[in-house]
């Protein structure tokens, strides 16, 4: 018996997609939801399953092409009711060469990593996902060779293309501007020290120096929701977040994805440093829904992961604001000890806000980011974590 396999619903305002890849070719034999063909749209790319076990028969629609949401893409045949269909032209259209092996992707931006001796498999408060993530080996990925460019013009990638329909669109219909901080995090570094092996130990992960980042910035957003906002220029109306969803800028080796931690106002330490391990995990194995990167209320890119001191991070379409976290670094810096004024070695990092002005004003963009300042130096998050009292 024929079964078709077609374009399912990729996710809200989504209407059409590409496929830009198959994964099995014209008389390969599938099994029911095995990966059969890459989709991307303007979200996200993503696999679609085989609906049924039997053979690839035909291949309605080939790469590059473009879909809507229920067109059929190819048919199977799963051995009922008589012989498979003879291949249609649009399928020996389709190469036949297998695909060549994806590049290994880069280190997320914001990746929580995984704990060398550790064994999150036998821990059951860590997720499937977590655990996965957690089980390879630690070295980085090899980078990709950038020098074998040189001299060569070569077609545009399409998740290149839509991020950068994305950000031109941002900035030709935001005023955007970006205003700067700089904090003190020693004392957040140092019960960071104290925590990282307990926390490794309960968790299962890494703790990384993002999760503090994230909490600092939601527990802001609740005190300052003009930051946490939307408007809607056309309707004359703005919209202000009662939910604080926080998409995480990941480089991965395909580009940048921006997956989104649901309501991360709601979570500790530990779940922000869960959740964003799962996205992160997904985001560099091509596992992303559409339901993963949308919703965000609010963005967050960790730039100073690969050392930037600070950036002008553009504000992506439908948001407010954006923040910015640079590179931390050791440095002389003035601290007072017993009333006196003395220099000091301490961990700094600058903070960037770029935001839409016609929301934002520079007064709230400053009142916002002396709240994230003043939550991060407090370094309150103890309550949150395991101390290695020995530390």
């Amino acid at each position: 018996m024929a079964v078709s396999v077609t374009l399912p619903s990729l996710g809200e305002s989504v209407t059409e997609g590409t496929v830009t890849r198959w994964l099995k070719q014209v008389g390969d034999t599938v099994q029911v939801d095995e990966p059969l063909l890459e989709v991307s749209t303007d979200k996200v790319d993503t696999e679609i399953p085989s609906p049924a076990t039997g053979v690839l028969a035909s291949i309605t629609v080939a790469e590059e092409e473009n879909a809507g949401i229920g067109d059929e893409l190819a048919v199977i045949h799963d051995g009922a009711g008589g012989p498979a269909a003879e291949p249609t032209p649009s399928a020996q259209a389709v190469p036949t060469e297998p695909p060549a092996p994806a590049a290994e992707p880069s280190p997320a931006a914001a990746v929580v990593g995984p704990v060398p001796g550790g064994n999150p498999a036998g821990d059951a408060r860590t997720t499937p996902p977590v655990r996965t993530f957690a089980a390879p080996e630690t070295r980085p990925p090899a980078p990709a060779d950038a020098s074998s460019l040189r001299g060569r013009t070569v077609g545009m990638s399409r998740i290149r293309k839509v991020i950068g329909d994305s950000m031109m669109k941002a900035l030709h219909e935001q005023a955007q501007l970006t205003t700067f901080i700089e904090v003190d995090v020693t004392g957040l570094m140092r019960l960071r020290a104290r925590a990282k092996e307990a926390f490794a130990a309960r968790e299962g992960l890494a703790l990384s120096p993002m999760p503090f980042f994230v909490s600092a910035a939601v527990q802001a957003l609740k005190a300052h929701p003009v930051i946490n906002a939307r408007i809607d220029e056309g309707e004359g109306t703005i919209t202000y977040f009662d939910v604080e969803n926080v998409g995480i800028a990941v480089d991965t080796g395909k580009g940048l994805m921006t997956p989104v931690i649901k309501g991360a106002g709601d979570l500790g330490i530990a779940g922000i440093a869960r959740r964003t391990a799962e996205l992160a995990d997904k985001a560099r194995r091509g596992g992303l829904t559409p339901d993963d990167v949308s919703g965000a209320t609010f963005t967050i890119s960790n730039t100073g992961s690969r050392g930037a001191l600070f950036d002008t991070v553009v504000v992506p379409p439908n948001q407010g604001a954006i923040l910015g976290i640079g590179a931390t670094v050791k440095k002389p810096a003035v601290v007072e000890v017993a009333g006196e004024a003395v220099i000091g070695i301490r961990d700094m990092v600058h903070l960037s806000l770029s935001y839409d002005h016609r929301l934002v004003d520079g007064a709230d963009a400053a009142r916002y980011l002396t709240a994230v300042r003043t939550i991060l130096e407090s370094a309150a998050f103890a309550g949150d974590l395991p101390l290695d009292a020995d530390s």
